[in-house]
């Protein structure tokens, strides 16, 4: 039975974007292919879209329950995709995997203060400005949730300037990348970064 992917729909960081060229090329590599949703920022604040990306889950997985699981999406697709593989939907490790393009990982990035502006793509989301020992903060933080040892693989183009890559390979938990063997490579040149490995913790 072919794999099913279920892909998030994202886009320009909380604005719903159609996905049907990532629907043809993902179902083209012999994936089943599902598409999610979820409800945006001005609809309701965190955690309502992981809500609603683990309910569009389930469905899929009812409808083909010997299928693995693989998820998948773009900027908050891809930063809900992020959260689904590494927490899991009813279980921390009944994602087979996640691919997750230029997502938004880190509110408090250093390099990204633009996420701690009022009004930022992140304040939005989370319905106050992102703060550190903020327990909202903290739990739409990707990085946090390291640790059931999903597979995982970050695409991010080295120019995005709307959702900076991660410079910092580690996030900001000590797990990232794990003791596991991995890959990464980072190539400006290129214009695209990628790591993949699995999320064990160390």
């Amino acid at each position: 039975m072919r794999p099913t992917r279920i892909w998030i729909h994202g886009g320009a960081w909380m604005r719903r974007h159609a996905s049907e060229r990532s629907r043809e090329i993902l179902s083209a590599q012999g994936l089943h292919v599902v598409t999610a949703t979820h409800r945006l920022s001005d609809e309701a604040i965190w955690p309502a879209q992981l809500d609603d990306v683990r309910e569009a889950a389930r469905a899929a997985r009812a409808e083909r329950p010997d299928a693995p699981l693989l998820v998948g999406g773009r900027s908050s697709g891809g930063h809900l995709a992020l959260q689904l593989g590494l927490r899991g939907i009813d279980a921390p490790d009944d994602v087979a995997g996640v691919i997750a393009v230029s997502p938004p990982v880190d509110p408090l990035a250093a390099d990204w203060p633009e996420s701690r502006a009022a009004g930022s793509p992140w304040s939005r989301l989370l319905g106050h400005v992102p703060t550190p020992l903020d327990d909202v903060t903290a739990d739409a933080t990707p990085a946090n949730h390291v640790g059931n040892g999903v597979p995982v693989l970050l695409l991010h183009g080295a120019d995005d300037t709307t959702v900076p890559r991660p410079r910092r390979w580690t996030w900001r938990a000590p797990s990232w990348p794990p003791a596991t063997p991995s890959r990464r490579t980072s190539r400006a040149a290129t214009t695209t970064s990628t790591w993949s490995g699995t999320t064990s913790a160390r």
